[in-house]
């Protein structure tokens, strides 16, 4: 008998499209396949329950039979009777495949995921239930399709697609299997943090605070410097701003230059009515990145609270100003200012109304902090303790409770293995303020605070500030150290990603499976394959601007 060669190499079992057929009596197979086309079309009547009582009658040892009873009484409405004939027939016949599979359905559809997972087996190794030499196409496509959809209840995406990828090898071009890479598709969009929502979902309202420090102004709102080379830096982008004008600037007094700076970035807040009438030009709109950078440069470690100011205001100025690169422009100056004022940083993590995302970035610094400095480390848990603890004791707080802004701390805390934490994040899933969809469930990230610690999450810092300006810091920030490259590299000639990248951009999100719908699997005819070959390397189809490996693709 033809079998998956390859298939049998990798996995150890054989796959076959021919008939396989384990009736001792040969003349029931014309019997079994009028049977299978009535239950798989959807056409039973109480006459098919009758006729298939008798055939059990007559032959109880065919378990082809027992398998179209439960789905002829399924589908006429019978669900207890269908329930006793599957439970019988599991009973009776440990090794019948399809018995388990439509077990383990039957304990999906009532949200006994722990029962299912017993019934298919954790490892899902279909050889511990399917005994024979040979496994038919519809037996492997119907245990591998329950394990992948029981995966996916679980919130565990990456296994799903594990076992979907043993599914496509296989077939890839099989109507359940892609149906099947649609659902993973729709996962991966429900997942991505842009996407997943929880249920009952708490979030701050993001209001702009009013800046703290002294601002010396003209009577037309603007700055007024003590140094008129300040000026500079509203004429120059951070690409074209010559070294020599830096060089000067960095000459000058440090009181009176940190007083400068501090109010270049106190301008972006106070005149932002202002600026954002005006159109974009990087020439004149990047004033307080340079303002920051030779900020960090002076080591002004006093002009920390200077610089949270900026972080402190709502979604929009944060949009106008620095976009989608709030992390890259302001994580390592934090980091350099703050690394010894903690305070100041947890203060500012538990501060009301403040953006989940910039508050999320200041934890990522102090994870930082742990990484870097071994020494230190007792001293940043205690950090994520008090800050969780916090949290735990104002519940009723709407304006300081955001799942968004916890889900991302405990992914924060995966990063840099606290599992000192472990009993604090317990406290939050049990609280029911962890949106699975950002950092995954329970389960997941107590696996994650137990694997070793993984160096690419130790982000570089900036060699000088010529580094910062040059773009060589931003390169080795978001490349060398960023595990999703790793791992798109390794997966760059994936065919399985070329796949789902191929299915993706001909038909986004498109669910095929209807819950109202009955799904039962029973033997099915043999079917001829084809394997075209599929590209992919596109930007995300999600529409994001970005590639797909870096976004909907993580």
């Amino acid at each position: 008998m033809k079998y998956n060669k390859k298939l049998y190499e990798k996995y150890g079992f054989k796959v076959t499209d021919e008939p396989v057929s384990n009736f001792k009596d040969r003349s029931l197979v014309a019997k079994a396949e009028r049977f299978h086309h009535i239950v798989t079309t959807n056409k039973s009547t109480v006459k098919t329950v009758e006729e298939l009582k008798q055939e059990i009658l007559l032959h109880p040892d065919e378990t082809s039979f027992k398998n179209y009873l439960y789905a002829a009484l399924s589908h006429v409405g019978k669900k207890s009777e269908a329930y006793e004939v599957l439970r019988d027939t599991v009973k009776k016949h440990p090794n019948y495949i399809f018995g388990h599979i439509n077990m383990a359905r039957h304990c999906m559809d009532n949200n006994e995921f722990d029962k299912a997972t017993s019934i298919l087996g954790a490892s899902y190794d279909i050889t511990q239930i399917e005994k024979e030499e040979f496994i038919h196409f519809s037996a492997f496509r119907g245990f591998y399709s329950a394990a992948i959809e029981l995966e996916l209840k679980k919130k565990n995406p990456k296994k799903a697609e594990e076992l979907h990828r043993i599914m496509f090898e296989y077939d890839k071009n099989d109507k359940i299997t892609k149906e099947l890479a649609h659902l993973i598709i729709a996962s991966r969009f429900l997942n991505n943090p842009l996407f997943a929502k929880a249920e009952n979902e708490r979030n701050v309202d993001v209001i702009s605070k009013p800046i703290t420090g002294n601002y010396l102004s003209d009577a037309g709102g603007k700055p007024v410097f003590n140094h008129s080379e300040i000026h500079q830096l509203y004429q120059y982008s951070l690409k074209k701003i010559p070294k020599t004008v830096i060089n000067a600037i960095l000459g000058l007094p440090r009181t009176t230059l940190v007083q400068d700076l501090e109010h270049v970035m106190m301008d972006t807040i106070l005149r932002y009515d202002y600026f954002q009438e005006l159109d974009w030009d990087d020439d004149k709109n990047n004033f307080p990145i340079h303002a920051l950078y030779l900020l960090t440069e002076l080591k002004s470690y006093e002009s920390l609270p200077i610089i949270l100011n900026f972080l402190r205001q709502d979604e929009d100025f944060k949009e106008y100003w620095v976009a989608d690169w709030l992390e890259t422009y302001f994580e390592a100056p934090i980091y350099i200012l703050g690394e010894n004022q903690l305070d100041v940083l947890k203060n500012f993590t538990l501060e009301e109304n403040v953006s989940p995302w910039n508050r999320a970035l200041v934890c990522d610094v102090v994870a930082q902090v742990a990484m870097k400095q071994v020494n230190r480390r007792e001293e940043v848990i205690q950090w994520f303790k008090e800050v969780i603890h916090v949290h735990l004791d104002n519940p009723d707080n709407d304006n300081l409770i955001d799942f968004e802004f916890i889900s991302s701390l405990i992914s924060t805390c995966t990063n840099f293995v606290a599992i000192e934490l472990e009993d604090d994040i317990r406290l939050l899933y049990a609280q029911g303020w962890v949106n699975d969809g950002f950092c995954g469930n329970l389960e997941n990230v107590l696996t994650e605070l137990r694997k070793p610690f993984n160096p690419f999450y130790d982000k570089p810092l900036p060699i000088n500030l010529e580094d910062l300006y040059s773009g060589d810091y931003e390169k080795r920030r978001n490349k060398s150290n960023d595990p999703i490259d790793s791992e798109a590299i390794e997966n760059f000639d994936d065919p399985y990603q070329h796949y789902l990248m191929d299915i993706t951009t001909k038909q986004l999100i498109n669910n095929k499976y209807d819950d109202d719908d009955d799904y039962y699997y029973t033997p099915q005819l043999p079917m001829k394959r084809e394997e075209p070959k599929i590209g992919r390397n596109d930007l995300c189809p999600c529409g994001s601007g970005k590639k797909y490996k870096k976004c909907c693709g993580k």
